[in-house]
């Protein structure tokens, strides 16, 4: 796994536009930050952006804690390919001992099915201005 470049950032902001109900949010300045900070990892059919947890605060409804780990998204090039599940795992194993917090929205079955088969539940509720979304977890195995 490795971080991704300014140089790949359209490449990163393409496979975001391909999931418009979902991640109409994700800008390219958005994304630059990401970069910039070494929160993006990329891999040309996948990215993932995350982040670790340095201080205690609230998620919705949920507390989290310094050495909790926030994924913010993950996208892929072509939904089902095995290498997604690969990538992602693998992302996992290298925060084993910490706990993951994302968030959903609650039409996106599709995610959630996805975080199911990786140990994900749903701990709480969020709101952003006029929409709601599920605050998910997956506890220190």
């Amino acid at each position: 796994m490795r971080y991704a470049t300014i140089e790949e950032l359209e490449l990163i902001f393409q496979i975001f536009r391909q999931y418009p109900e979902w991640f109409a949010h994700i800008d390219r300045y958005y994304l630059r930050q990401e970069i910039q900070k070494q929160h993006v990892i990329y891999d040309q059919q996948c990215v993932l952006i995350s982040r670790p947890i340095q201080k205690r605060y609230h998620i919705g409804t949920c507390e989290v804690h310094n050495g909790d780990w926030k994924l913010g998204q993950f996208a892929v090039t072509q939904q089902g390919n095995p290498h997604n599940h690969l990538f992602f795992q693998q992302w996992l194993d290298t925060h084993s001992n910490s706990n993951i917090w994302l968030t959903v929205l609650p039409a996106n079955n599709r995610a959630k099915r996805f975080y199911t088969k990786y140990g994900f539940h749903q701990q709480g509720m969020i709101h952003w201005k006029s929409i709601s979304g599920e605050v998910w977890v997956r506890p220190i195995a």
